[in-house]
């Protein structure tokens, strides 16, 4: 059988992030009394995003990021009255109720979970990630959830990866032949299970070009292509 334990991303992958994201950015904007607009969406999208990749490289911490991603947002808006620290804690209230899946996430993991061992990797929000986990469908066949806040690493980190195999007992040496990495990020997700010396599955929906030099073992537009693959 091949590839016996699937490795997930969360957001992007399973969850749909973008619809969580601007339901949680509506909702905490309304809370502190502005306007939601789709060009304030894109403004924040561009730093948060922008702030991500920074915690890949590490260059700034978690922490850092929940604060300043707000407190460059609100600048560039124009919006000076808002405590950045109390509407990231807001808007990660909203984004925990927000479990919404991608089209095909739960077929597929409800199919995959029959006869291999299924795990989230995850570099979000502990306390966020957790609870959106157990709000969703998909909680009835993953055994583990894995977030980087609690590992102390964050992918693309060797490190992170060696705890994850180290906690699912692969920590033989033919054991990561029979793993894969399934992900939206090249950065991230894939550069990780590249590092790692694991197959890795790019999941592009979009069709995005890619010219960043990272080469996954496989690419997909669906998850559902994820079945033809460890058949």
């Amino acid at each position: 059988m091949r590839y016996q334990t699937i490795l997930f991303d969360a957001d992007g992958t399973l969850f749909d992030y973008d619809k969580a994201e601007r339901s949680a950015l509506a909702q905490a904007l309304f809370k502190s009394g502005i306007t939601f607009t789709e060009e304030r969406h894109e403004k924040y999208r561009s730093i948060n995003s922008a702030k991500w990749k920074q915690l890949e490289r590490g260059e700034i911490t978690k922490d850092e990021l929940q604060i300043s991603r707000f407190a460059e947002f609100f600048d560039t808006i124009g919006i000076n009255e808002v405590d950045a620290a109390v509407f990231n804690g807001n808007y990660l209230d909203f984004l925990a109720d927000c479990p919404q899946l991608i089209d095909g996430a739960e077929d597929v993991c409800r199919v995959l979970s029959r006869d291999r061992t299924l795990a989230i990797i995850t570099n979000g929000i502990e306390r966020v990630q957790l609870r959106r986990f157990g709000k969703s469908e998909i909680n009835q066949y993953i055994k583990n959830i894995f977030v980087s806040e609690k590992i102390g690493y964050s992918k693309p980190a060797v490190p992170y990866f060696d705890y994850v195999l180290g906690a699912m007992g692969l920590t033989g040496k033919e054991d990561k032949k029979n793993v894969l990495v399934v992900g939206d990020s090249l950065t991230s997700d894939i550069q990780g299970g590249i590092n790692s010396g694991i197959d890795a599955c790019y999941y592009n929906p979009a069709d995005a070009k890619n010219d960043s030099g990272i080469m996954p073992s496989y690419e997909i537009r669906s998850l559902e292509q994820l079945l033809d693959i460890v058949r």
